[in-house]
């Protein structure tokens, strides 16, 4: 994981980047420093986090960890299997460059919107960073300027880790499940789902749904029927609360006590 910043404070790092890529490569593998070698050679992290003010080699030193692991691992990694998430345009811009030069070929590169649109299915439209800068610009309301705020905060990431735990302890809540001659226990139930909880809330019925019918196809000792079958995977998401990723964004506001946050209608982008 790279912690980035679009700014560049670091005056030595500026020159060289204003010059021709060629000299510009061959004067940061220049510049690396005997840690930032040990950083990009180690074999034995399994997670690795690249911290570092601005201008400070981060991007590079990432770049030239994903040439070394490529040719280090050259029989069991290809340039398809990495994927570098960028978060703006002007990073994009730069890597795309940078990489061919070390010998690369092009590797699969996200935005952080175009991330969060394949999370959300492009079900849901959200304002862009350059549409909400552009809209502040036109107009500075003080609520948008709150609300930006508010979801740009740790504070918001802690409620929101907080709201999802209430969420897996509540709004599952678990009923009699009979199929044919079997009753399926509640503690079962509800063991399943919990099962599942690194899995996204919305996704985990279709898993429980067929661990019940195997637990089912076990206790009656015999195959089950298309219905027996449907009626397994109906039942189980008319458990949870909500079904809607939308429907559980107004609840975590609802929940905050903290409605006024919350803007959208249909027409509109979140």
């Amino acid at each position: 994981m790279l912690e980035n910043d679009v700014n560049i404070h670091d005056e030595v790092l500026q020159r060289e980047l204003a010059k021709s890529s060629d000299d510009k490569l061959k004067n940061i593998v220049a510049t690396i420093q005997r840690d930032q070698n040990a950083v990009i050679r180690n074999e034995t992290a399994p997670v690795m986090v690249i911290q570092g003010v601005a201008g400070s080699g981060k991007t590079s030193i990432a770049l030239h960890r994903i040439a070394f692991l490529l040719y280090r691992y050259r029989d069991t990694i290809a340039a398809k299997d990495v994927l570098i998430i960028s978060p703006n345009k002007v990073f994009a811009d730069y890597i795309s460059n940078v990489l061919p030069e070390l010998g690369e070929e092009h590797l699969p590169e996200l935005g952080m919107e175009e991330l969060a649109a394949d999370l959300l299915s492009h079900q849901y439209p959200f304002q862009t960073f350059f549409e909400q800068v552009a809209a502040l610009l036109e107009q500075p309301d003080p609520g948008f300027i709150e609300r930006i705020q508010f979801k740009s905060s740790l504070e918001f990431l802690g409620r929101l880790n907080q709201y999802l735990l209430h969420v897996e302890n509540t709004y599952f809540t678990v009923c009699e499940l009979r199929v044919g001659s079997v009753l399926v226990p509640l503690p079962c139930l509800l063991a399943r789902f919990k099962t599942y909880h690194r899995v996204p809330l919305l996704k985990r019925f279709a898993l429980v749904a067929e661990d019940v019918r195997a637990h089912v196809r076990d206790a009656a000792r015999r195959k089950l029927t298309v219905a027996e079958k449907a009626t397994i995977g109906e039942a189980i998401p008319r458990m949870f609360r909500f079904h809607q990723v939308l429907d559980l964004y107004r609840d975590f506001y609802r929940w905050l006590g903290r409605l006024e946050l919350l803007r959208y209608e249909p027409a509109q982008r979140l």
